[in-house]
């Protein structure tokens, strides 16, 4: 193995070992949370009546307080960052101007990301038909995808807290640590980490898509404007369009929903048209070599990574009723 690519499986084992870690402060927040919960009732007579088992204790936690742990786990995972990343400056780069975003430009990006929601029902919809044949079912995971927030807590977590938190992680420290590699590979590698992220077979799909889109912006014109259109698709798209959702008839959603992705597809497919030249002409400029992908793919960390969250997607997977 020579000088560069080791150097590049050093930089990516660093990067990966980071979003290990990050992600696994997030779970240890609740899982903590959830013990000491535990202790506190079978310590405690009179919540004598909240006693169970710890899956049951873990459960009702994750009803009631979620969306609190989830910020606790967030601050806690970006403090953890914060003091890693303290010296390089990563942050500070990618809120750093470089094009003017104008009204035109992020319409089309909200356009196009929103017509990524394709991608999730027709990969959801056919991973659920192979799975069928063999007595399992993706519906678990698609409801907790899909799902809006229960309280105020979670909301603000959707709709500010975890957006800027992921566009900090994903298209900030991670992004900006491999700009030297080239835009083309640091986006790339971003969003791959972002979709894993998930836990989520169809909706990693989707954020890995979503991720080239918040990336393209953030190294192209600033992180503020891939936070913005983050926080735009949980709050407007994600938050507020699917509590409309469940006040209309079944029939009446089902036409607003589809109708709303078929047309923003329909306009990503005209502006895709009208600006092939110039995503062939970036991609060309920022193209990484295949061997990069390899050397990325292959190291220990990003591995290690992978398998975690495969597994933690792997309870989304339930046997049909």
């Amino acid at each position: 193995m020579d000088t560069k690519k080791r150097a590049l499986k050093k930089k990516i084992n660093h990067t990966a070992r980071g979003v290990l870690f990050y992600n696994v402060i997030l779970v240890g927040v609740t899982l903590l949370f959830a013990v000491g919960y535990g202790v506190y009732v079978a310590l405690n007579p009179s919540c004598a009546g909240d006693s169970g088992t710890m899956q049951k204790i873990l459960e009702r936690s994750l009803g009631n307080y979620a969306g609190v742990l989830s910020i606790a786990g967030v601050a806690a995972g970006l403090l953890y960052l914060g003091i890693r990343h303290r010296k390089n400056g990563y942050l500070k780069e990618s809120f750093v101007r470089k094009k003017g975003m104008t009204p035109a430009v992020f319409g089309q990006m909200a356009c196009v990301f929103m017509s990524l929601q394709v991608l999730f029902i027709v990969g959801a919809a056919l991973a659920e038909i192979i799975l069928n044949q063999f007595g399992y079912s993706l519906q678990a995971s698609v409801d907790s995808a899909a799902s809006a927030s229960t309280d105020w807590s979670m909301f603000l977590y959707v709709g500010l807290v975890g957006p800027i938190a992921e566009e900090l992680v994903y298209r900030g420290i991670v992004m900006q640590s491999l700009m030297s590699y080239g835009k083309g590979f640091a986006v790339g590698i971003s969003a791959l980490l972002f979709g894993v992220m998930h836990g989520n077979f169809p909706q990693g799909l989707f954020a890995v898509a979503a991720g080239v889109v918040f990336g393209y912006i953030a190294s192209e014109y600033s992180i503020r404007w891939s936070i913005a259109l983050h926080i735009l698709n949980n709050v407007i798209f994600s938050e507020a369009l699917g509590k409309l959702a469940k006040l209309l008839p079944e029939t009446a959603a089902s036409v607003v929903e589809y109708g709303t992705l078929i047309g923003f597809a329909v306009l990503t497919c005209v502006i895709f048209c009208r600006k092939r030249d110039k995503i062939a002409s970036w991609w060309r400029e920022n193209r990484p070599e295949k061997s990069m992908w390899f050397s990325a793919l292959t190291a220990v960390w990003m591995i290690l990574f992978f398998i975690m969250e495969f597994f933690i997607a792997l309870n989304g997977i339930k046997p049909v009723a």
